[in-house]
């Protein structure tokens, strides 16, 4: 693997050497720090060509074993605030550690990892489905062997109704009866008899009936 520092003092022999590159890569894998130095070395090895032979970006990531989308993204989270100078022309140059700089600050920023590990899951299904263990005996039974970081029994059981860790509700050995809100029917509000209008209500000056009232709401300029 070629570093960039060999590249940088000796600008004028990089076209004598073969382009040996290739990340062995999956899908959904993360790309590591020294895949970022294969990219680096790659990368700003191009941009020190003559542009009419430089490689374009899909034919690059495919000598990388990379997608372009991917690469392009790399690129662009490892560039260099400060161009450098090659043949009076500003380059700008791909730095793996500032690009890795930019990952570890993404993944502090996630927070707590999720407790529910496949792991974890995994010795659940054991615990439940062939030691017929309920979830609050089996999270017991977990922790008297000393795993660490296990979930909540809350959280067991919101895992199992969802599917997420391979084990059904008919699986479990005691079987809650879920709890069902009834809701109420909507009631209509019906007239009361005796809110009447103002024009079948008795006239106020006679004061023949008691509950009637009036008021004045106008305020006086006065």
């Amino acid at each position: 693997m070629l570093s960039w520092a060999f590249i940088n003092n000796n600008p004028g022999k990089e076209t004598s050497m073969p382009r040996t590159y290739h990340i062995h890569h999956s899908p959904g894998q993360h790309i590591t720090l020294p895949m970022r130095m294969t990219i680096a070395a790659a990368y700003n090895r191009d941009l020190r060509l003559p542009k009419k032979a430089r490689p374009s970006l899909r034919k690059l990531a495919g000598e990388l074993g990379l997608s372009k989308s991917t690469l392009h993204d790399e690129i662009r989270r490892g560039i260099v605030p400060r161009p450098n100078l090659f043949k009076d022309k500003e380059v700008w140059d791909y730095s793996p550690e500032i690009a890795q700089a930019a990952i570890d600050a993404g993944n502090a920023n996630k927070g707590a990892p999720m407790k529910m590990t496949t792991i974890v899951a995994k010795l659940l299904r054991i615990e439940i489905v062939d030691h017929h263990r309920s979830p609050y005996d089996a999270l017991a039974h977990l922790r008297e062997q000393g795993i660490p970081n296990l979930p909540c029994e809350r959280s067991v059981y919101y895992h199992v109704h969802h599917g997420d860790i391979g084990i059904s509700p008919s699986q479990l050995p005691y079987k809650p009866t879920p709890h069902r809100k009834k809701h109420a029917k909507p009631r209509r509000s019906l007239k009361m008899p005796a809110n009447l209008s103002i024009e079948e209500r008795p006239d106020l000056d006679d004061r023949s009936e008691f509950g009637h009232w009036e008021m004045d709401t106008i305020v006086s300029g006065v």
